[in-house]
């Protein structure tokens, strides 16, 4: 959803923003993907060690990965895919 985010108009960015928080607000072991430190953007986008070409979802490495692109969609010159972005720095709390 990140990459996707990334490529697409303002309406598909925030709505693919908006799945993946509401996906790790449900899934709490994948929220390591958002709080694994990394360098910076650019440099975990070229590191990134994610196969999205592995037909395999185990083998895909996502685990290994970050979620590097929403440093980059907080960025956005859209205001709210970059609000909605924004909510991944925050801690996450089920309400």
């Amino acid at each position: 959803l990140g990459r996707l985010a990334l490529l697409a108009p303002p309406p598909a960015a925030a709505l693919a923003c908006g799945l993946a928080y509401n996906l790790l607000l449900r899934q709490p072991a994948a929220r390591a993907l958002i709080h694994r430190p990394a360098a910076d953007a650019d440099a975990a986008a070229a590191e990134d060690p994610y196969v999205a070409a592995e037909a395999e979802p185990r083998d895909c490495r996502a685990f290994d990965s970050c979620l590097w692109e929403v440093d980059t969609l907080r960025s956005h010159f859209c205001p709210s895919v970059s609000s909605l972005a924004a909510l991944f720095a925050r801690p996450f709390t089920q309400s």
